[in-house]
């Protein structure tokens, strides 16, 4: 299944679909799915929304349970039951989240509809040169204050940056470097560019814009590895996410899917006393 609504931007599609070919077929319709898994990215879609793979792309697009507008779930009874994204306003738990991340104990996704955004205009890639991880946090913390989100960042410490800034033949020597990627359209990438660049000449640190294709070539092969995704996973929740998770929804989560899997036993009748 293949069903592209271009006037909601939303596609239905079936979970036992690779991927890539989901992409692949966005693309060839002038469209983007915004989730680039930390992780193997040739798997079917449900290997995804049952583990809730964490997305390269949080910053800009949101996790992948947000980017999920309904699901169809078949119950391991065999019934099937539709999920639909509530609104913000709503009060109460995300089922949608509940099942994302449930790893099949309450059923089997078969069915996503997920929600697709136009192609980004421009990819912008920037290297700071920053003296310690405290620096790199801030950095992306400002920008994240000033609703300057970037696509992904990834700080390389000084035993990581020197020989990939030796691939960049960088005039950088001897630093910490923070990578920033900039996306989406053209005017908004350029504010980020400017807000960066005023941030960092206020600061003084160094600041290079990546332009040379070469360049981008070697970016990509220091981000889409597997060791580089346990590194960015580890940033991503110590730079930025809070340690605790929301405490009400979590609770419930536990306190649900404990009772559904658990067979439902007899409650003992009491003997009535004369």
């Amino acid at each position: 299944m293949f069903q592209l609504s271009k006037n909601s931007h939303l596609l239905t599609v079936s979970c036992d679909k690779k991927l890539n070919d989901i992409k692949r077929q966005l693309i060839d319709e002038g469209l983007y799915f915004g989730y680039y898994p930390l992780d193997k990215d040739d798997f079917d879609l449900n290997h995804y929304l049952i583990r809730r793979i964490i997305n390269l792309y949080h910053f800009t697009y949101g996790p992948l349970s947000d980017l999920v507008s309904s699901l169809l779930v078949r119950l391991n009874n065999g019934k099937s039951f539709q999920l639909k994204d509530a609104p913000r306003s709503s009060i109460g738990p995300d089922f949608n989240r509940m099942i994302i991340g449930s790893k099949e104990r309450l059923g089997k996704i078969t069915t996503a509809t997920i929600k697709v955004t136009a192609i980004p205009e421009l990819v912008s890639h920037a290297l700071i040169s920053v003296p310690n991880k405290e620096q790199a946090k801030k950095t992306i913390t400002h920008l994240i204050a000033e609703f300057a989100h970037p696509m992904y960042f990834r700080h390389f410490d000084l035993s990581q940056s020197d020989s990939f800034l030796k691939e960049l033949k960088s005039k950088f020597h001897k630093t910490e470097v923070l990578l920033i990627c900039f996306s989406g359209l053209k005017n908004l990438v350029k504010g980020k560019q400017d807000l960066l660049s005023e941030y960092c000449e206020s600061h003084h640190f160094q600041l290079k814009w990546i332009n040379k294709k070469f360049e981008n070539e070697i970016i990509r092969d220091h981000i889409h590895s597997l060791e580089s995704y346990r590194s960015i996973k580890d940033q991503y929740r110590n730079y930025i996410w809070p340690a605790a998770e929301n405490t009400t929804q979590t609770q419930f989560e536990k306190e649900f899917l404990n009772f559904s899997i658990k067979a439902p036993s007899k409650t003992p009748t009491r003997k009535s006393h004369a």
